[in-house]
């Protein structure tokens, strides 16, 4: 195992989320799609690589791993699917092409030029105004050949799995460039149409995709045949493992219990990330004192942790709340930051709620889209998701 702190990690890097890999393999062989949520740095990009370099040694399984986070465009999207086709796929959907009769040679041919780029190292994503109207005019029989493929798979007894990484990431880049939520329910009826004929797939995101289509009036059903996993950050026993492992690497020959304890009691929530993280600086003192300990994480580790996710919790409380709504969907997580448990009931939220003239179940429901609370049952009420947010509504002055 090695210290990385950021890309995603996989095969003897990979460890701890055995439960969620094996469900991953399990659901997408059976043709059981996933929708795989949690915060960023939680380890959703790890485990869709290591599900697709797991699954790459299954008999008649073919993945497809597809990091769409910085695409705009619907020829975009299509083109790095095909880029990502073995050689004797892509030929198949050709002869597909050729044998429907109903797409243009100068669009197949231009296909392939982007392909052939791609593959080269050229990106093959400058795709121009003319290839993606072309894209959008013959969609229909592109997406028809691709459930032919599916279809053809499944009856051979083999099946064609994809795993889309940042989703959310790509409709949103393509909203903001047109303006029009048109090419977003394209994109999502044909990942519905795909999932039909057979084609299963694992889509993860940081961002919130059920919010997402909620504020932009697209309707769930494109996404409810998804099953949810949540990704949780790790127990204190894998968090212990992983910090001892992580100190065995670094050469850190004075790590004792009492280190490991002192490095978690610094986190609000264990993270891999954050593990990595402070080991990464770690390793570079060569010492693990609690004092030492301390000082990294007060001058090294909290500062880094902290403003990349404040900066992402303000972003998503600034879009999807607005005036009044806003106001009161503040003052329930401030009241829960204020517990250490972190939760609120029912009761108390209606309180805060009749107070500001707002719907309980109308901030309680963008609450739970936006991913800073979920329902506790056994307190007939609500908990804030990850500890993190307490510390993120306290740095903010409201706890």
């Amino acid at each position: 195992m090695r210290i990385i702190a950021g890309p995603p990690v996989k095969g003897d890097d990979f460890m701890f989320r055995n439960r969620e890999l094996v469900l991953a393999k399990r659901s997408l062989l059976d043709g059981t799609s996933l929708l795989v949520k949690g915060w960023r740095r939680i380890g959703k990009s790890s485990l869709l690589v290591e599900t697709h370099r797991q699954l790459s040694g299954e008999r008649g399984a073919t993945p497809l791993y597809l990091d769409v986070q910085e695409l705009t465009t619907i020829s975009e999207f299509f083109t790095a699917f095909l880029n990502a086709l073995p050689q004797n796929k892509l030929q198949r959907l050709r002869a597909l092409w050729d044998g429907a009769r109903r797409m243009p040679g100068k669009l197949m041919d231009a296909i392939q030029r982007r392909i052939r780029s791609a593959n080269a190292g050229g990106g093959g994503f400058e795709a121009g105004v003319e290839f993606e109207k072309d894209i959008k005019d013959y969609w229909e029989p592109l997406k028809a050949s691709v459930e032919t493929l599916a279809r053809e798979h499944l009856d051979a007894g083999a099946r064609i799995i994809l795993l889309i990484d940042e989703l959310p990431f790509f409709l949103e880049n393509m909203f903001r460039k047109t303006g029009s939520v048109d090419d977003i329910r394209l994109v999502l009826a044909t990942l519905r149409a795909w999932r039909n004929a057979g084609l299963a797939m694992a889509i993860a995101g940081s961002v919130s995709i059920e919010a997402f289509l909620e504020d932009l009036q697209i309707e769930g059903l494109v996404i409810n045949d998804l099953t949810r996993v949540d990704l949780q950050p790790l127990g204190r026993d894998e968090a212990t493992a992983l910090v001892e492992t992580l100190a065995k690497v670094a050469g850190l020959d004075d790590w004792t219990d009492t280190s490991t304890t002192a490095l978690l009691d610094e986190l609000p929530d264990h993270f891999p990330f954050f593990i990595q993280t402070a080991m990464n600086f770690l390793r570079a003192e060569a010492r693990s004192t609690p004092e030492v300990i301390a000082e990294i994480f007060e001058n090294q580790v909290h500062p880094q942790i902290f403003a990349s996710f404040y900066q992402q919790f303000d972003e998503r409380l600034e879009r999807r709340f607005d005036g009044d709504l806003r106001g009161t969907a503040e003052a329930v997580l401030n009241e829960m930051a204020r517990r250490a448990n972190g939760k609120i009931t029912n009761a108390e939220i209606k309180a805060l709620c009749d107070a500001t003239g707002q719907d309980p179940l109308k901030v309680t429901r963008r609450l739970e889209l936006a991913e800073f609370i979920r329902t506790d049952l056994k307190a007939s009420g609500y908990r804030l998701v990850q500890n993190l947010l307490r510390t993120w509504r306290q740095a903010r002055g409201g706890a």
